[in-house]
């Protein structure tokens, strides 16, 4: 059922339950799980759920996620920025999803709201089949936690699409993650709060005298605490700012910018589709994704690297035996003494003639292996040249010698010099 962008403009954050969603935290029992642990917790559950029900977990192929100051205008730029995107769907507000019974129960207890449930609550709404096309989230992340499963969202979006077959790629689209933070001072803030309480008072109250002192839910603005409070208007605004460096922690992963919300309403709605096209720019296409998502990222060639290594030591020592013994002993006779000498710089270059030692691929390998499990970062080139040797008499020609030299390039910590 397609929902109505313009019905959501008064859809912002209940005031309780807004505040305590922005100091959510790990109760007792989550103290000593990690944000991976969580994450991965939450989502083994729900995996296991949909395979038993041989459903496939698809979630949207856009997810904007609009946060800000309160007053920002969030829910005011939200039917305008879901037009923008061409999304019909209703957009997931994350105070709206926290509203359950029991939730109300710990709120009015004091308790904090266990991230695992807040993400819980947020993934199954993501996995709503109507939402593939994309939707627009607004409230999350605030949390230092919560911008770590965001990023792990990313990631197993990702991972999903890297490793599930060629049909059934549609099931598992390419991740698009695109970011807005609205700013304004914490005056502003505070006048917006204060004026937008003042005028859902004076609606309802217009509405009530027109009908006799009667006022239908769906004809009546929210009138928030929070809204009517200057000390609670402040508050709002520094649990805000308290978490807003949490909030620029996004700029390691994504692209975004936050945009300036004092300005005329119009400038920053072309602010914000600025930044969203920006944003989308720096995404590769799908088919370019999936042709060169099989690369490995470079984090993980470094996460595995140490384990290979280890495994190609002990594979050398159990079916070479001879020549890995001789490679140590070219690392000792050879190569320890020139680092030792320069021992100050920090580097060192060992320069080896094939005439001298002979090495093929393994035994450069042997070398290479054992210097960078002892801490020295070390690559190798092989270098070409031709010494002249005689002339040919008959066609004046002159013959060279084709010599190998191997140079090994070494790094280590330089010893520090006293002054």
């Amino acid at each position: 059922m397609a929902a109505r962008p313009d019905a959501d403009v008064q859809m912002e954050e209940q005031p309780d339950l807004q505040l305590a969603a922005q100091v959510q935290g790990a109760p007792q029992t989550e103290t000593e799980l990690s944000t991976e642990e969580v994450f991965n917790n939450v989502w083994n559950k729900l995996e296991k759920e949909y395979r038993s029900q041989n459903q496939y977990m698809t979630l949207p192929s856009e997810i904007i996620w609009l946060n800000g100051a309160p007053g920002s205008g969030k829910s005011t730029n939200t039917p305008f920025i879901l037009r923008a995107r061409g999304l019909d769907a209703r957009p997931i507000i994350m105070s709206s999803l926290l509203q359950a019974e029991e939730f109300r129960e710990r709120i009015d207890r004091g308790e904090m709201i266990p991230d695992s449930e807040v993400l819980e609550r947020l993934l199954r709404a993501l996995l709503d089949p109507r939402l593939r096309k994309g939707v627009l989230v607004d409230g999350f992340p605030r949390t230092t936690a919560q911008v770590e499963t965001l990023t792990m969202l990313y990631d197993k979006m990702k991972e999903l699409r890297s490793t599930c077959d060629s049909n059934l790629l549609v099931h598992y689209p390419k991740p698009r993650f695109l970011i807005a933070i609205l700013y304004v001072s914490e005056e502003e803030s505070v006048h917006r709060q204060i004026a937008r309480g003042s005028a859902a008072q004076k609606h309802n109250l217009r509405v009530k005298e027109i009908q006799g002192g009667t006022l239908a839910p769906n004809q009546a603005e929210t009138e928030r605490k929070t809204d009517q409070d200057v000390a609670l208007c402040r508050k709002r605004y520094r649990i805000f700012r308290a978490h807003r460096d949490t909030l620029l922690r996004l700029q390691d992963k994504f692209p975004f910018a936050v945009i300036d919300a004092e300005k005329p309403l119009e400038v920053v709605q072309n602010a914000i589709l600025e930044q969203f096209q920006y944003q989308s720019s720096q995404e590769l296409r799908a088919d370019t994704y999936d042709i060169i998502q099989n690369v490995p990222l470079a984090s993980k060639v470094s996460s595995n690297a140490r384990g290979a290594l280890v495994e190609r030591l002990d594979m050398y020592q159990a079916e070479r035996p001879d020549m890995f013994k001789r490679a140590i002993i070219f690392i000792n006779k050879v190569m320890v003494p020139q680092m030792q000498r320069h021992a100050f710089a920090g580097e060192a270059v060992v320069k080896v003639s094939e005439d001298r030692i002979r090495m093929d691929q393994l035994f450069i390998d042997m070398v290479l292996d054992v210097l960078s499990e002892r801490g020295y970062m070390c690559h190798h080139d092989r270098k070409l040249s031709y010494t002249p040797t005689s002339i040919d008499r008959t066609t004046l020609r002159i013959l060279t010698e084709e010599r190998v030299e191997h140079l090994f390039y070494v790094k280590f910590p330089a010893v520090a010099l006293r002054h």
